[in-house]
């Protein structure tokens, strides 16, 4: 995106948050006695409905929740709201781009006149006796129906998507997101992204900064380093794998295949490069190649090397096989299985190594979140606190034992063991 569509986005981003916190927060005091001075009623009101008692319920636990982060009330309260607004911006984002991209029907570019909700409406003639016409449940039943693919987002269940915008913040929240000025950002890929990174502002990361220099929990760590967009993931990720190699010592590893760091990956250098990458392996196997293709000549390195060299046998009418089955012509291992590679490499029992050499955490970090890891989901900030450790360095060692098979996400920042 060029800047002027950028800071159009980030001003429908900023409008759509302050229009939901304003809404979701009134509804909190106004309508389920939960102030955001902090104060909560003990009991329901009178008037409250019995499905409203429950939801309140609910309600009281999510802030409460937040008491466990190191809120105090008044910024429980807050968080929640932040949240419940993130998560709502965030569902209507995701049903832009969705239609964008034709895999869900017309469903929000014209409220409640879009063509999937009158289809809906006609299959189902009784939703106009409800207060919104049905709106409100066709758009849910959407949730429920994307959230068997993109649960994290879409989870009902999510207490920050307990509350829903009246009708006229509603109407206020679609009114924003489908000006013509925003028409082309729903079909880019990195919309999602800058509208996660401009919801948080430059106040609030200079607030966090000037109160801690480390990251005190996960928002702060996505926050401070602007973690929403494939530039600054690829940046963090880059940054972890740099500093864990270097604590490792292979820096001069790494710096024998000749190029200097941040050279351009041209494809003059791949021949080299690989000639590195088949000496420090075991074998080289293709499984596609033409005859002049780089895989070539890494299987010709390999084989120079004194490396075995395995393919696997194709159609000889196929293109992509001609390489392979030259190789296995010269010599090559047959390959129609993972158990043929291992056998030959006398590996058969390398899953039985592999996890006995992954039980053993690599430094205390690792040994301390994997002490804390089990079978129940923990969130992020939860393990930062227990391990006592900079939300920077759990981040970086989750990474890695989820690269190891140890450590595993649910979404939602939430992990167990692997």
């Amino acid at each position: 995106m060029d800047k002027e569509t950028r800071n159009r986005l980030q001003r429908a981003t900023r409008d759509a948050r302050a229009l939901l916190e304003r809404e979701l927060a009134a509804q909190l005091e106004g309508t389920f006695d939960i102030r955001l001075d902090g104060a909560i009623a003990p009991e329901p009101g009178p008037h409250l409905r019995p499905t409203e008692r429950l939801l309140r319920a609910k309600l009281v636990a999510a802030v409460e929740h937040q008491l466990g982060g190191g809120h105090d009330r008044k910024a429980a309260v807050a968080a929640y709201v932040r949240e419940a607004a993130f998560t709502t911006l965030n569902r209507f984002v995701a049903l832009k781009m969705l239609e964008a991209r034709d895999l869900v029907q017309q469903c929000v570019s014209r409220g409640d006149q879009s063509s999937g909700f009158l289809e809906f409406g006609g299959l189902a003639p009784g939703l106009v006796e409800l207060p919104d016409g049905g709106y409100r449940l066709y758009l849910e039943s959407l949730f429920d129906e994307l959230g068997r693919e993109v649960r994290v987002l879409f989870d009902r269940r999510d207490p920050a998507g307990l509350l829903w915008p009246r009708r006229q913040a509603l109407a206020d929240l679609l009114q924003i997101l489908n000006v013509p000025e925003l028409a082309g950002v729903w079909g880019e890929d990195e919309t999602i992204g800058w509208t996660y990174q401009y919801f948080n502002g430059e106040d609030e990361r200079r607030q966090m900064r000037a109160e801690s220099q480390a990251p005190r929990n996960s928002r702060e760590l996505a926050v401070g380093n602007q973690f929403f967009t494939p530039r600054y993931v690829v940046q963090f990720l880059t940054e972890i794998v740099r500093s864990q190699v270097t604590k490792l010592g292979a820096q001069a590893a790494l710096g024998r295949h000749g190029f200097p760091l941040g050279t351009p990956p041209d494809a003059v250098n791949f021949p080299r490069r690989n000639r590195i990458v088949s000496g420090l392996a075991m074998a080289t196997l293709v499984v596609e190649a033409d005859f002049k293709s780089g895989a070539m000549i890494t299987a010709t390195a390999a084989a120079e090397q004194g490396r075995d060299v395995f393919a696997v046998p194709g159609s000889i009418l196929s293109p992509g096989s001609a390489g392979p089955n030259q190789l296995i012509k010269e010599g090559a291992k047959v390959v129609t299985s993972a158990a043929d590679i291992l056998e030959e490499l006398h590996l058969t029992a390398a899953v039985e190594h592999r996890a006995a050499r992954e039980a053993l955490p690599a430094d205390p970090t690792e040994a301390a979140l994997l002490r804390l890891l089990t079978h129940e989901p923990i969130h992020v900030d939860e393990l930062a606190r227990a391990a006592a450790l900079p939300m920077a360095a759990v981040a970086s060692t989750l990474t890695l034992l989820e690269l190891k098979g140890l450590a595993r996400q649910l979404g939602g920042m939430l992990y167990v063991r692997g």
